[in-house]
């Protein structure tokens, strides 16, 4: 684990992913929290890794003519209904320590006022159009990530 730049990391790996989306038929949107600290101690290629899994996926699943949502924030603020849903686990960490989500969600059309809500699904099963659509997401760990 060494310090490295965790809004460089994204926007690089954010400009990857749009490319495999454009070619693959997507749109792409990104939305980082803009209080995400910038220079963290972690795996910057384990991190950029994730990232990359998490769009591969969704591209293999799903059919052409949506719009991938990339979303990345702090794990305390997303203490919403969809973490409770999905049961995902949450870390104590002290104030020294950022978990920090990344989240992919694919949503039918190609703006979000013509979006459907994603839905969790483990199967991993390529769907149609006509069906729910739904997000992945990764909770980074205090070990790979943390504030410097």
């Amino acid at each position: 684990m060494r310090p490295f730049r965790l809004h460089s990391m994204i926007k690089e790996a954010s400009c990857l992913a749009k490319c495999l989306c454009v070619y693959k038929g997507f749109d792409f949107e990104l939305d980082v929290q803009s209080s995400l600290p910038d220079l963290v101690i972690g795996d910057e290629r384990r991190a950029f890794q994730v990232i990359l899994h998490m769009v591969g996926y969704l591209l293999n699943i799903f059919d052409g003519g949506g719009n991938v949502i990339f979303r990345v924030f702090s794990e305390s603020d997303s203490e919403g209904k969809s973490d409770r849903m999905l049961g995902m686990w949450k870390t104590n960490a002290p104030d020294e320590f950022v978990s920090v989500k990344f989240d992919m969600e694919m949503r039918e059309g190609s703006s979000l006022s013509e979006g459907a809500s994603s839905t969790p699904n483990s199967s991993g099963r390529r769907r149609n159009s006509a069906e729910a659509k739904e997000g992945l997401g990764f909770i980074m760990c205090k070990r790979l990530v943390q504030v410097r």
